[in-house]
């Protein structure tokens, strides 16, 4: 369960990031726009660039880094001994680098440092483990707003499916992060045709 769970101690804590997540104003506003989008009967993107099979990235920058920086602060206000404070401190200053246009690119790539490092013990092993979940339940919400209703994934009768090339493809997803987000984010944004959405409660 813990694997499935990316090293978190309960679905629990998952569902909380997750819903955390969501409240992130940055992103929020990027559903919002991809929910319009899809309202007008824009089903193809035009705020997603594609960067690999079912991987998707904002095409704004600064909402890919901020989003990123709403993340650290999320998962740094959960920090509660003095011992996890020296991490959560640089973390804080990518954060803050993040949300500067001209440093961002660096700070990136000084995020994914932190997150490849496994030497980790304790809250210090805590902090990363609920900044990694952050991370990939970030990452798969963009994958399943960049898709496209009725060719990447529909809703066939109550059940909502993978497809490729509009044929459905009988895949299923293997971790709890692209789970939480299909059947989030895709319930909201999938008809068979003509796709207008609203947000899931």
């Amino acid at each position: 369960m813990i694997s499935l769970l990316g090293g978190l101690k309960s679905g629990e804590e998952a569902l909380t990031i997750h819903f955390e997540i969501s409240e992130s104003q940055t992103y929020e506003a990027l559903l919002n726009a991809r929910l319009h989008e899809l309202s007008e009967g824009h089903s193809q993107s035009t705020l997603f660039k594609k960067i690999g099979d079912r991987q998707y990235l904002p095409v704004d920058f600064d909402n890919h880094a901020r989003s990123l920086a709403d993340m650290i602060d999320q998962s740094v206000s959960r920090v509660t001994s003095a011992q996890d404070e020296p991490l959560a401190m640089q973390l804080r200053n990518v954060s803050a680098r993040l949300k500067n246009h001209e440093h961002a690119e660096q700070a990136l790539k000084e995020l994914d440092i932190f997150l490849e490092i496994t030497n980790r013990k304790g809250g210090e092993l805590e902090l990363i483990t609920d900044l990694r979940f952050r991370k990939a339940n970030l990452q798969d919400r963009w994958n399943q707003l960049g898709s496209v209703p009725g060719t990447d994934f529909a809703q066939e009768g109550k059940d909502l499916v993978l497809r490729k090339a509009r044929s459905t493809t009988g895949e299923r997803l293997s971790s709890s992060t692209q789970l939480l987000a299909f059947y989030d984010e895709a319930l909201a944004c999938s008809t068979p045709t003509n796709p207008t959405c609203s947000r899931a409660a």
